[in-house]
């Protein structure tokens, strides 16, 4: 009787570990490669080649592993077809910023970035792959977002998050280079360690490999200084995913097919959870990376990022309720000219990514109707010859080709960060306006600017600022204006007034 009961209880535990490893075969599809469009190459020429500094010599340690820091991120485990984004944003890029910021990224979600932003910008609402330097371009030209503006929701609904708030605070969060590097082990051990600059802790990287077939080593138990317990024992021929080099441990030997021993390994984290592997993570050996044959079946290059904390100063705060986001595209455009019904030019680079993007969804994503909220950074387009805005503009222009949705822009406003406190200008809208085919050009009015005669102090203290004088000042065009105080900064002297023209 007990016999028969082990041999069931057997039975049991040979079937569930059998239904496991169907139903992680069944998640963790075996993907194929994204297409490589004129986008990806133009985007893939921007990398900047890795070297290591002139007079960088110190010695490596036997190991490092980043992922045991606090800028490094938890097991991420990746919806559909996202592992370049999970890979590229979840922790690489996640990584560099709380590493450049001093941050934990265990801390909160704030100090996290969501794949899942970048990888439903990118996607075009259809589950398929991309590239991680098409993740690290949407942050260099627009910003990233955290995981808690963006928030967590289902696969099938690609969503685009609402809320000025969480896209102001994603155009903070941007890519200053992408860096790519030959597959030479002791590039990748410096640039791990130091980024070949001296400069500790060093990065982390990603790199593509052949996944469908690979074969795992998951009772390791040689020598190591990190103590993982998975490593890769042959490449995959089919298939393509994208992993992350956390580290590396020489102490690690691996034994061929033909018994000779080969020592050092990389550490790899993987984006299917902490049940694959080691806690998502494992070993590849050195090896793999300098013998010809098995090179093939990995990425030609690697891929690192640096980082930076941008300041926007002027942002377009933008509101519409539209059925179909792949209809629509944006751009944006400044002049200083008061009168003007359209720019000299008009710009798309930030605006680029909501662009025609997206799938026949309305801005949400799948089954989201309703209002849908954003940004949009100008920052970077100033006018010749230091000239300030008099007016700026958006376009929303609908496709005249295939178009299915219909909608309203219901409110567009401009935010100029350039002073202490921020300014905000008014679209001439009066009401929703509907989205027609072709342009459709909203005008946002800066004001008219006055030069006060007497120096900002003195003025201040003269008409006893906080105050509610008004006072009657004449303009350049010898026309008259009423005017009240409305804030003074006591530390830059800016003034700022509230003002009404008046007919002469």
């Amino acid at each position: 009787m007990v016999a028969r009961l082990v041999t069931f209880m057997s039975c049991v535990l040979a079937l569930n570990v059998l239904q496991s490893v169907e139903a992680f075969s069944q998640v963790h599809r075996i993907y194929t490669a994204p297409a490589v469009t004129s986008e990806v190459k133009f985007i893939k020429s921007l990398r900047k080649s890795f070297t290591v500094a002139a007079g960088t010599t110190e010695s490596l340690p036997a190991s490092v592993d980043h992922s045991k820091t606090i800028y490094f991120p938890s097991v991420i485990d990746q919806e559909g077809n996202s592992c370049a984004q999970a890979a590229g944003i979840g922790y690489m890029f996640t990584y560099e910023m709380n590493r450049l910021l001093g941050r934990d990224a265990s801390a909160s979600a704030a100090n996290r970035f969501s794949y899942e932003f970048s990888w439903n910008m990118l996607n075009n609402g259809i589950d398929q792959g991309s590239y991680v330097e098409d993740g690290l371009y949407l942050a260099q030209c627009y910003g990233m977002m955290t995981e808690q503006d963006y928030g967590s929701y289902p696969l099938s609904m690609f969503h685009w998050t609402t809320g000025y708030d969480h896209y102001l605070n994603a155009l903070s969060y941007r890519t200053s280079q992408i860096v790519t590097m030959a597959d030479s082990v002791p590039l990748i051990k410096r640039y791990l360690y130091d980024y070949g600059t001296g400069t500790q802790p060093g990065g982390v990287l990603n790199f593509t490999m052949r996944n469908g077939g690979w074969v795992f080593n998951n009772s390791y138990t040689g020598p190591s200084s990190t103590g993982y317990h998975c490593m890769l024992t042959k490449l995959g021929t089919y298939g393509l995913h994208v992993l992350t080099i956390v580290g590396y441990d020489d102490n690690v030997i691996y034994t061929d097919g033909s018994g000779y021993k080969h020592y050092g390994a990389f550490i790899v984290l993987n984006t299917w959870g902490p049940a694959a592997h080691d806690n998502g993570r494992f070993y590849i050996p050195y090896d793999f990376f300098r013998i010809p044959s098995m090179k093939s079946s990995l990425s030609d290059n690697l891929v690192g990022v640096g980082v930076t904390n941008f300041t926007p100063k002027i942002v377009f705060k933008i509101d519409l309720n539209y059925s179909s986001r792949k209809d629509l595209s944006f751009s944006l455009g400044g002049s200083d000219d008061a009168a003007a019904t359209r720019p000299a030019q008009f710009y798309s680079s930030s605006a680029s990514f909501f662009s025609n993007n997206g799938g026949s969804y309305p801005m949400q994503g799948n089954g989201q109707d309703g209002s849908f909220e954003f940004a949009l950074d100008f920052s970077n387009y100033p006018l010749a010859n230091g000239a300030d805005y008099r007016r700026f503009f958006l376009n929303v222009v609908r496709s005249t080709i295939n178009a299915t949705g219909s909608g309203t822009v219901d409110d567009v406003e401009v935010i100029d960060y350039r002073t202490t406190t921020p300014r905000v200008y008014k679209s001439t809208l009066t009401a929703s306006s509907s989205i027609q085919n072709g342009e459709n050009i909203f005008i946002i009015p800066v004001g008219p600017r006055f030069t006060v005669s007497a120096s900002p102090c003195k003025f201040a203290v003269a008409t006893r600022a906080g105050s509610n004088n008004v006072f009657l000042v004449r303009t350049a065009n010898a026309r008259h204006a009423k005017m009240r105080l409305a804030y003074y900064n006591q530390v830059t002297g800016e003034l700022s007034l509230n003002y009404s023209m008046l007919n002469n």
